[in-house]
This record gives structure tokens, C-alpha cells and sequence, in this order.
């Protein structure tokens, strides 16, 4: 009778037959697990199967083989299958597009090229922890695949979640090797902790800056427009080594709240153009700001380095809400158009001895603070200093 259903032979048979009769009746599907070897195309013509616990595909658990040995994908209607035993391999699971559920029993260290692309429907995959290497394409087209733990991995393989469907990216420093394209068109990603490479390496690795909300760097240096423009970005975490925000790095991202800067050095130009949500920042190690740094922008506490010497043009021009900010005892040079358009009346400027040179309407249509200075100070400063401004000033 058992070789009357599909996809069981003759030897199959035997062997089911001969397991009965040594242990008993099968109670449970998962008992025929046990049965030695199933052969080559032993389930091609169960084109009903949707539930498949096996012991390893293949010929033994050394000679480990694709589910091409067992099930013919083209008539495939198999949604979950339990392997115990054996290993990974190329294109073990490849386009068998109607699983949805895989446990891999057995532990293994890397995920073979192409081993579960195409598999669209995935939405459970249960493997060994201790993954390190992700082989290209393996996880490719796997579109309803949210998450992987990627905590034990050093090496990812070109286009290995193309299409997917994961929401985090959290990498190590283990991670030193990530392919060409390996999260392309992975359009969920809100998260990503990675280590960065040289210039333009998010997109060279297939990050969307435009969907990610949390950026944390593990490593490395940011560059010049990594995030500019990107207004779904709201919080980012720096290492303690990394000392410089580029120019445009966060340009415009108007829903950024929270970046850790107090150990940061260098502020590039047009840094923090537009961040309207961004509220305090602590500059305190500070030595070089970029022109506009801040322009347009929400800040409205700012801690100066008191060894900072330029305050740029238009470094706060716009800054409506800024409403208290020291100003450093060696500064040497304010740009002109620095304070445009701020509302800081509230509070006292004392302008240093050092300050030699004054730009042109620093404190154009702002309503000003009150602003305290030596008479003689002005000498060396653009006549047009305090040009527009809706303040005044206060002389000792």
C-alpha cells in the first residue's frame, strides 16, 4: 500500500516497513525522521506535501545536497521543513517559493551562495546562532524576511539581502567585510549599526539613508552628504574616536533629535542646515565650525569650546529658538550674518578683548542681546557690524 502514494518507491517502502516492524508504529510524523537515507526524488510526485521533518537531504549527512534531491520545485506546495542533521549548501533552498517556515536543527557557521533566495514567502527561519559568514545572494529576493541576528557575523556576501525584508542591520566590529549591493533594495531598514569605509559606502553597500531613522557608527569616519537630505533620520550615535561631523553631513534632515557631540572637533559647513528638531548641543571640544554650520536650524542651547577662535557667516543665521549660547573668551573672529534673524534679547553678550574682526550685519533683522564691548574694539570690525540689528549696545 505504500508504494501506492505518491513519491514513495519500492525502497522507501522496505525501509519504512522494516522501521515499523523493529519499533513499533509510527506515532508521530516526526518518527520518520528516523528512517535511514530517503532517496533521490523520493517525494517528487507529492505535490500535496506541506510539512516535511527529515533527518538530512542528501545522501548522508557528509553528502549533503540541495532540496532538488528530494522535491521537484516546479509542482512544490511545501511550506515547512525541519532538517536535523547534515549541512548548508549552494542553492539548498533556492526559489522553492512556497516555504514559508524553515528550522535548521544542525549548527553551521556559514549560510552557503544562494542557499534561500527567492524564497518570497518566508516569513520563519529558525537557524544556529553563531553565524559568520553570509555567502553572495544568499538570503536574496527573501522579501518577507524581517530580521537576522547578524551578532556573530564578519563577512557578507554581494547581494546577500537584495529584496529583503528586514527592518534592523545591527553589525560588529566583527563585521570587517560587507559585498557590493548586499542590502539593495531593502526598503524596510530603519536601523542600521555598521562600520564605515571610505566615501559613499552606505550606498555602496545598498543602505538607504532615506528610510533609516536610527544610524549608530561602529567605526570609522563619516563623509561629506551622508545624511543630507534624509528626513526620516532622528537619532545617531558616534564612537568616542570619531572627532569630525563633515560638511553636509546632516544637512536637512529636519527630524533629527538626538547626536551625541561632545567629543567632536571639527563641524564642517552646512553641517546641521535645516535640523529643525535638533534642540541642545554640547560643543564643548569644538575648535573649528563650518560656515552656516547651523543655519535654519532648532538648536537652542549651545555649550562653545572656550578655546574656539572663528564663529563663521551665518554659522546661526535663522536659529529662532536659540535663546542661550556662551561666547568663548579667545574668540578671535565673528563672521558676518552669524546671529541673523535669532531672538536672544534676553540675553548679554561680552564681547572679548580678543575679538578683532566683525563681519558685516551679524545680528541682521535679530532681535538682539545686549551686547557689551570696548569702544576701541570696533576699530578693527566691519562698519556694518551692527547693521539691521534690533538691539543694542552697551560700552563700559
Amino acid at each position: 500500500e505504500l508504494e501506492t502514494l505518491s513519491g514513495i518507491g519500492p525502497s522507501t517502502a522496505l525501509k519504512i516497513i522494516n522501521y515499523r516492524e523493529e519499533n513499533g508504529k509510527f506515532t508521530d510524523r516526526k518518527q520518520l525522521m528516523k528512517v535511514s537515507k530517503l532517496g533521490e526524488k523520493a517525494f517528487y510526485k507529492c505535490s500535496r506535501l506541506s510539512e516535511l521533518i527529515i533527518n538530512f537531504i542528501g545522501e548522508s549527512t557528509k553528502d549533503s545536497k540541495s532540496l532538488d534531491y528530494l522535491i521537484d520545485k516546479e509542482s512544490c506546495s511545501l511550506k515547512k521543513i525541519v532538517v536535523y542533521s547534515g549541512a548548508l549548501v549552494k542553492n539548498t533552498f533556492k526559489n522553492y517559493i512556497s516555504l514559508e517556515s524553515i528550522n535548521v536543527k544542525f549548527a553551521t557557521d556559514t549560510i552557503p551562495e544562494s542557499c534561500f533566495e527567492g524564497l518570497s514567502n518566508l516569513t520563519e527561519l529558525i537557524l544556529s546562532p553563531k553565524t559568520k559568514v553570509i555567502e553572495p545572494m544568499a538570503f536574496k529576493n527573501c522579501s518577507s524576511i524581517q530580521s537576522f541576528d547578524f551578532n556573530d557575523v564578519v563577512s557578507i556576501g554581494e547581494e546577500s539581502f537584495y529584496n529583503t525584508g528586514i527592518q534592523n542591520v545591527v553589525l560588529t566590529k566583527k563585521c570587517t567585510e560587507i559585498g557590493v549591493n548586499a542590502f539593495t533594495a531593502s526598503r524596510n531598514i530603519s536601523k542600521a549599526v555598521v562600520a564605515l569605509k571610505g566615501q559613499n559606502y552606505l550606498a555602496r553597500i545598498g543602505l538607504s539613508t532615506k528610510e533609516i531613522v536610527e544610524f549608530s557608527l561602529v567605526s570609522g569616519e563619516l563623509y561629506p552628504n551622508i545624511f543630507n537630505g534624509c528626513d526620516k533620520l532622528e537619532k545617531v550615535e558616534l564612537p568616542a574616536d570619531c572627532t569630525t561631523i563633515p560638511d553636509k553631513a546632516f544637512s536637512m534632515c529636519s527630524k533629527l533629535q538626538s547626536i551625541d557631540t561632545k567629543n567632536i572637533a571639527i563641524i564642517g559647513e552646512e553641517t546641521f542646515v535645516g535640523c529643525k528638531e535638533l534642540k541642545n548641543l554640547n560643543l564643548a571640544k569644538v575648535l573649528q565650525i563650518g560656515k552656516a554650520a547651523f543655519k535654519d536650524s532648532g538648536v537652542k542651547d549651545v555649550i562653545l569650546n572656550d578655546a574656539l577662535k572663528i564663529l563663521p557667516e551665518y554659522v546661526f543665521s535663522g536659529c529662532q529658538s536659540l535663546t542661550n549660547i556662551n561666547i568663548p573668551k579667545t574668540l578671535l573672529e565673528i563672521g558676518g550674518y552669524a546671529f541673523e534673524k535669532t531672538k536672544m534679547k534676553n540675553q548679554v553678550f561680552i564681547m572679548p578683548a580678543s575679538l578683532k574682526t566683525v563681519g558685516a550685519y551679524v545680528f541682521n533683522d535679530a532681535d538682539s542681546p545686549v551686547i557689551h564691548l570696548r569702544k576701541a574694539q570696533e576699530s578693527s570690525w566691519s562698519s556694518l557690524w551692527g547693521k539691521a540689528c534690533k538691539g543694542h549696545c552697551g560700552y563700559p
